[in-house]
C-alpha cells in the first residue's frame, strides 16, 4: 500500500485485491521481477510484472480479481488513510518529502 500510494502522482483513495502469485503463474502468466516505480526504497525491490499479456491472459487476471473480491480479499483505503499512511512512513524516514511529486510533497509542509 505504502509503494503504491508513494509511487503515486497524487493523494488518492486506493483499492487493493490480493492474488496469489502462484495462482497467476498456474494461469500461465509472465511473472518477472523488476524494480518498482515508488520513492519507497526498501520496497521498490519487491515488485513483480505480469508481462507479454494478451486478451486470453487478461481474462484470466480478470478472473482471479474477481474470486478474489468474492473470497474478501480486497480493500478499499480512503483518501485521509493514505495521507496518513505516507506522513508516517516521512516521519519514520522510510520515504523522504522531496522524493515525493511536487503537489503530494507539498501537502506536508516545507
Amino acid at each position: 500500500m505504502l509503494a503504491l500510494a508513494a509511487g503515486s502522482d497524487r493523494i488518492d483513495k486506493l483499492d487493493l485485491v490480493w492474488v496469489a502469485e502462484a495462482d497467476l503463474q498456474e494461469d500461465g502468466l509472465s511473472l518477472f521481477e523488476t524494480r518498482g516505480r515508488t520513492p519507497v526504497l526498501d520496497l521498490a525491490e519487491h515488485h513483480v510484472d505480469a508481462q507479454r499479456l494478451d486478451y486470453d491472459q487478461l481474462g484470466k487476471v480478470a478472473g482471479r480479481v474477481l474470486a478474489a473480491m468474492a473470497e474478501g480479499r480486497y480493500r478499499r483505503v480512503a483518501k485521509a488513510n493514505v495521507k496518513q499512511l505516507l506522513a508516517a512512513a516521512i516521519e519514520a524516514k522510510r520515504v523522504e518529502r522531496a522524493a515525493l511529486p511536487s503537489k503530494m510533497a507539498s501537502e506536508f509542509g516545507g
